[in-house]
């Protein structure tokens, strides 16, 4: 299928402005207007009224996310209530040479989607992409497969049949992938999804924080304040840092607590030590996109202290912070640390998930800082544009007319 008469992205989670779920249906958005092919989103019901004023059209069709469940439901019957809603929303407005954009699935939803496209697939001379981008499949951190897996597994059997010609399907990363083609009985091919950064975003930020700057370096923190990202290292990881280099970084830290999953009094002993430093701007709740790219913009040292499932997933402050040519403290025994390490890049390896071990990384990162950016640039450049939204259309729809 070379052409498509229109993009169409099923996203049930997408209710604000900010956030993965936002910025991947714009960076579509994006790539789509580019190529002079209308789109449209079907989000959430919840969906903020500010997010109807974008560029983005929406068309709000679910109750249900694939993180929160509908009145307790059973999964069977969230099951049929995926499909009910895909029937009701997006069989009436489907049309022979659309592009159908399923991302983010998750354990919860990924069986109904396996169910509709079973059902009207063959009926439609439809593209329909499906991107994985979960390892919801593993408990952690023993890492073992959980019953979840067998929902993909049954996925699969509701695609076996499907033309595999326009049926694409591609996960987070290609460990993920290889997972998933396993899931398959490695029936079918799973590629790697792109790791889609809006341009209205990124597109202005240099690539690499402001020159002429030796000392201090900015260090920072972005993202939600949850325990399984190492919020609760950064108070000790922070006052190491000082009393081994004095005055050699500032740091940005955002404290957005909401379903941290940490004690609320020690989110607040965090808080109140990380402000009591001169050296550190606390920045409270969610932040704007605007002030969020903001502080990543001139960010020298992004800081992803994170456990758990992150060792296996990826993320997408990891993405942007490559893409970006940025240095980076990731953990060692992760995903994130192996894909650093094939492409020679400029991220810091944290040997344990303690305070001390993140701040060795950060001294580590303060005293090698130059060779540091000069591999990460490099990095960067390379990795950005082979995982492109372009060069992912590009195998899906004709090149936009010069």
């Amino acid at each position: 299928m070379r052409g498509a008469q229109r993009l169409i992205v099923v996203d049930p989670a997408l209710q604000g402005l900010s956030g993965h779920h936002f910025n991947y249906n714009l960076a579509l958005a994006e790539e789509a207007t580019r190529r002079a092919v209308p789109h449209l989103v079907l989000s959430n019901q919840r969906v903020a009224a500010p997010a109807l004023e974008t560029d983005l059209a929406l068309m709000p069709a679910f109750q249900a996310t694939p993180y929160v469940n509908l009145q307790h439901l059973t999964q069977h019957e969230y099951d049929a209530y995926v499909v009910r809603r895909l029937e009701e929303g997006l069989t009436p407005i489907l049309a022979d040479g659309d592009l159908v954009v399923f991302h983010s699935l998750t354990q919860a939803n990924v069986e109904g989607v396996g169910l509709w496209l079973a059902r009207h697939h063959p009926r439609r001379a439809m593209m329909a992409v499906v991107l994985f981008m979960f390892v919801d499949y593993l408990d952690f951190p023993d890492e073992v497969e959980n019953a979840a897996a067998g929902r993909y597994r049954r996925f699969f059997r509701h695609c076996r049949d499907l033309p595999p010609e326009r049926l694409v399907l591609a996960a987070e990363h290609h460990e993920i992938a290889a997972d998933m083609a396993a899931f398959s009985g490695h029936t079918r091919s799973v590629g790697e999804a792109p790791h889609l950064k809006p341009a209205a975003f990124l597109g202005g930020l240099p690539r690499e924080a402001p020159s002429g700057r030796a000392e201090p370096r900015r260090i920072v923190y972005l993202g939600h304040f949850f325990e399984s990202r190492g919020a609760d290292l950064l108070d000790e990881a922070v006052a190491r840092v000082a009393a081994r280099r004095p005055g050699a970084a500032v740091f940005d830290i955002q404290i957005n607590a909401t379903a941290s999953g940490m004690d609320a009094d020690r989110v607040e002993a965090v808080r109140q030590a990380l402000a009591a430093r001169d050296s550190v701007t606390v920045h409270e709740g969610p932040l704007s996109t605007e002030t969020f790219y903001a502080i990543l913009g001139v960010a020298d040292i992004v800081v992803m202290p994170y456990t758990g499932y992150y060792r296996r997933a990826g993320a997408g402050l990891f993405y942007e912070t490559l893409a970006l040519g940025r240095v980076g403290i990731v953990p060692a025994a992760s995903y994130m640390a192996r894909e650093n390490a094939w492409l020679e890049g400029g991220m810091v390896p944290m040997a344990e998930h303690s305070a001390e071990a993140l701040a060795d990384a950060m001294v580590h990162a303060l005293d090698h800082f130059d060779s540091l950016r000069a591999q990460a640039r490099q990095a960067g450049a390379v990795w950005a544009a082979a995982h492109s939204t372009a060069a992912f259309f590009d195998g899906l729809l004709p090149a936009p007319a010069e």
